[in-house]
Order: structure tokens, then sequence, then C-alpha cells
């Protein structure tokens, strides 16, 4: 137990100098003022939707399971069931000792007899889960504002042994291949009765059940509700922070696409060939052509590298004469490209990973998706780029940065490709059929930075996907071939870039699909915000 209160102080210590008990105190607990009218309000005749809930009754869980009946008979929204499933009668026997099955909307059914539910939503619990005592009512509200839900989930947070709570976990509106890769919609999350009929057969395993009973809804249909309304029993341990995983590989053809890859490049003739030499030797990748962008080089021993790599039967050379435009030097490369899919590579990246063309050309060529990056690591192996979020230290930011490079990151966040906002253009696939659709970079008004962000929200507004995938690894000496963003007329151009971005996409500028609003933009990305974007459960009730 020590190790465990030892654990939370660390964490509370990171979360911007507020205690989590605190921070719930403030956003999730209810005042007695607040369920004098919650009970007021619940007699309102326009909530009608039923839930039912399953558990099934485990001998080593016998003593957590009052807990969780109490916290379904506090609730204020009195439409709901609990069936409780149980081996025998001797079990049943016990639960009526105990007193746990007085309210008749508490039903207890032997596994092997036939289990006939009758709520609208039907919701898997475990022994020790608890919810919020307004978790069904703010479900509830949700689906009166939402009548196409079919499936609903919240955030929840973790409640050890002792009934502390800790460690939330807020989590992103739909993202498909997150739950690919890990059951993010756990704890409280309730399927559509029939959805839950035709896929309960997986009520053993409740990632296949969300995969599955996801796999034919629109967007539209999956539905989060941002707040914390239920709580997970853990133990001593911190395993619930790391969230078991599973690599989902994405088919390619037999014959694979042809890749461009275009690195524009100037001086920095040691920096080039450690490009250069770890993209020839390393990667296993057997089809692809090298352009090279040659922006007025003048050091000799870039020349001489540049002069060696034109001799390979895959490399060609694009002298370019104008001022530094980075928009413009790929939009003219990607021209002379003769493969299917375009890779913006930086010369200042090295490759590290045999595999990392191969993964990242694997999620391009999905019908669903535009754009993919890799994950990318400063020279000590931290994390310098995991996907960009809106708002993070400014603008625009990198998740996880500065991690180590085997972090499992936010609730294994770095352990799944998963839809994130936009990735950087330092290495950024996209096919070229979508390359010419959405125009290139924006060479006008972003000729340095924000052209790659440009180009992900571009694809995002038309319904594409941007994949950022840990499986692909590169080491990324970042921004020495052109220096920071910090002189003064460096900063005047950052900011005019800036401006044009916030006057182009307005508040879709915002959107992202990997992040939650009760995660702050505050130093670094995925800590619990002092003061959340999304209204308290108090507001989201109409308290």
């Amino acid at each position: 137990m020590k190790k465990t209160s030892r654990f939370i102080i660390n964490l509370q210590k990171r979360t911007d100098e507020i205690s989590y008990t605190d921070w719930r105190d403030k956003w999730v607990n209810l005042s007695p003022t607040d369920r004098s009218i919650i009970e007021n309000k619940i007699n309102c005749k326009e909530f009608k939707t039923n839930f039912s809930f399953i558990l099934k009754l485990r001998d080593e869980s016998f003593s957590l399971l009052e807990e969780t009946v109490i916290s379904l008979l506090k609730q204020h929204y009195p439409n709901w069931k609990l069936y409780i499933l149980i081996k025998n009668e001797k079990e049943e026997i016990r639960l009526k000792s105990a007193g746990l099955i007085k309210d008749k909307r508490v039903v207890v059914v032997i596994v092997d007899d036939s289990l006939n539910i009758t709520g609208d939503f039907v919701s898997p619990l475990e022994p020790g889960d608890l919810l919020h005592e307004a978790a069904l009512l703010a479900v509830a509200s949700s689906i009166l504002r939402n009548p196409q839900t079919s499936v609903v989930y919240t955030d929840n947070d973790h409640i050890t042994l002792s009934g502390e709570f800790i460690n939330p976990h807020f989590k992103p509106d739909w993202n498909l291949d997150l739950l690919l890769g890990m059951n993010y919609l756990s704890s409280f999350c309730a399927y559509k009765r029939p959805i839950w009929e035709k896929y309960s057969n997986h009520f053993e395993n409740l990632h296949e059940l969300a995969i599955n009973a996801t796999s034919a809804l629109d967007a539209s249909q999956i539905v989060h509700v941002p707040y914390v309304l239920a709580s997970i029993r853990v133990g001593d341990s911190t395993s619930h922070l790391n969230p078991p995983t599973v690599e989902v590989k994405h088919p390619l053809p037999a014959t694979l696409p042809k890749v461009s890859v275009l690195v524009p490049t100037r001086d920095k003739g040691n920096m080039l060939k450690r490009c250069l030499l770890s993209l020839k030797e390393i990667t296993d990748y057997p089809n692809f052509e090298l352009i090279i962008i040659d922006h007025k080089t003048t050091q000799k021993k870039a020349k001489k590298v540049i002069s060696e790599f034109s001799k390979e039967s895959n490399v060609s050379i694009m002298p370019f004469y104008d001022k530094f435009n980075f928009s413009a030097m790929i939009n003219e490369a990607a021209k002379l490209a003769t493969g299917e899919i375009l890779l913006l590579l930086n010369n200042d990246t090295e490759i590290i990973q045999k595999e990392w063309m191969t993964e990242l050309v694997s999620h391009v060529y999905r019908s669903d998706v535009a754009i993919a990056g890799p994950l990318l690591l400063f020279n000590d192996h931290t994390i310098q780029h995991a996907g960009v979020h809106p708002g993070v230290g400014g603008l625009m930011g990198h998740g996880h940065k500065h991690l180590k490079s085997d972090d499992p990151g936010y609730f294994s966040r770095l352990q799944v490709a998963h839809e994130v906002a936009a990735v950087t253009g330092a290495c950024l696939a996209i096919s070229v059929t979508d390359w010419v659709r959405f125009g290139g970079l924006d060479e006008k008004n972003l000729p340095v930075a924000y052209n790659d962000i440009d180009l992900c929200l571009k694809v995002r507004k038309a319904g594409l996907k941007v994949i950022f995938t840990p499986h692909s690894k590169l080491i990324h000496h970042e921004s020495v071939s052109r220096g920071s963003d910090q002189s003064r007329n460096k900063l005047k151009r950052l900011q005019k870039e800036a401006k044009s971005m916030k006057e182009k996409w307005g508040n879709f500028l915002e959107s992202d699909p990997a992040y939650n609003p009760n995660l702050g933009f505050e130093k670094d990305s995925f800590r619990m915000c002092t003061n959340p974007r999304v209204s308290s459960i108090r507001k989201y009730l109409g308290l």
C-alpha cells in the first residue's frame, strides 16, 4: 500500500500542481444542492432510456459486488436493471443472505439459463466497479441530445482497495485505430440492445466485443461523454496505467507500390550522408526512389555526397535556386516523382529500423487513410514527435515529447497506431493521388512552417485519417539544417504563418481525434488540465 501511495503523490506533482482529489472534488463530485435539483429534474418525462447491466459473479469477487450494487442503488436515474450471472442456486442464497437482491431491479440469473434483457442499452460491469451517482443521468442526457447513439462510453478513474480515487483516464472521441490496438472504451460503455444481442458472444472478451459492435457503425453513432463517470477497482500495482495492446498489421499487395522519397537539403554534408546512407543500408522496403532537392548547396562535403548518390540507379537530383521555401521545394519535387506514394523526409533524419517504410506504406495504402507519420526520436532516444496536438505548447505541439523511447505513453498510447490531428512533415507519407487531390503544400501562405499541419487538416476535413504509428521509428536531429525559429525575422514570419492558419481553419484547427478536453496544453501534453475545456458535470446536467 505504501508503494501505491508514493506513486499517487508523484503523479499528483506532475499534474500542474493540483491533486486529483482536489480536481475530482471541483469537477466531478456533486453537492447536496446538486442532488436536490437532480431529484426534481429526474421526474421529467423526456428521460425514457432504460439501462441494463450484466455482471458475472466470480468466487473471488463476491466481497466487491456489494459496492457495485450500492453504486447502482445510489443512481439518481431510476431506469436500470442489474443482471447478476451466477453458477448455481447456492450463490443466489448467498446473495440473498447478504441483502444484495432486495431491490427488484437486481435480478439473479444462473449462467446456463436464458437471459432475456429488456433494456434499451446494455453495459457489462465487473465486481468492484463503481458508477458516479449521476452516471446514468449524464448518459441518458447524452442519448437524448444524440438520438442516433448506438454505443456510448465515458471517461473513468481508478479506485484503490483503500477507497482512494486515482489516475483518471481521459479518453479521446471515437478513434477506430486506437480501439483496434487497445480497448480504450472499457469501464462504463453501453451498447444499444440489438447490437449487444448480436455480439454478446464476445462478452468474455470485451475488446472483441467493442471492435465487433462498432464495426458497422458510423462515427456519429458512437458517442463519447467526456466526464469521469466510472471508477475501476485496482490493487496496489500501477499496471492499470499500461492497458494491454495488440499490434495491428494492415495488408499490402503482392507488388509493393513504389515510394518516392523527397529529401530537401542544403550543405551539411555529414548530416546528409548519415541520412542517405541509413536510408540506403537499413531500409528493407525494396521499391523506392530517392529525389534529393538541392537548395543552393556550396559546401564541398555536401556536394560530394550528392554527386556520389546521384550515381545510384534509383536516385535523382533536383536543383532548387529560389529562396528557401519548403512548400515550393517539395511541390516541385513531387512533380518529378514516379512513385504511387510520396514520402517527405528531412535531411536531418536517420533511419534506425529496417521496416519503418513498410509500416508507413501499410497505413497510407488503406482507403480511409491519407497520411501516416512515425515516432521520431532525439539523439538521446527521447521522443521528439508522436503525433501533433492543437494547442499543446502553442498553436501546435508534439505529444509525449521528451519521454523515453520505450515509454508506453499515456495509458499505452505510444504502443498503438492511432488517428491524430496531424503529423510532422519531417517524415510524412501520402499517396500521390491524395497529394494531387489536396493540392500539395501551401507555398504562398505557408512557405516554411505549418504547411504539413495544413495538409493534414485538409485531408481530415475531407473525411480521411491521419495516422501516427509508433511501429515506425526514426531519429530526427531536429532543425539542424535551418536552425530554430527564434530570430526576430523568423519569429515574425512564424507569427504570420500562424495567423494564416487561424484565419483559414477557425475552430477546426482545435479539433483533435486523439485528445480529451480534460487534458491540458500547459507545459507538456497528456496532463490533467486545471481548467478543462468542457463544463463541469453539474453544468452538463443543467444544474
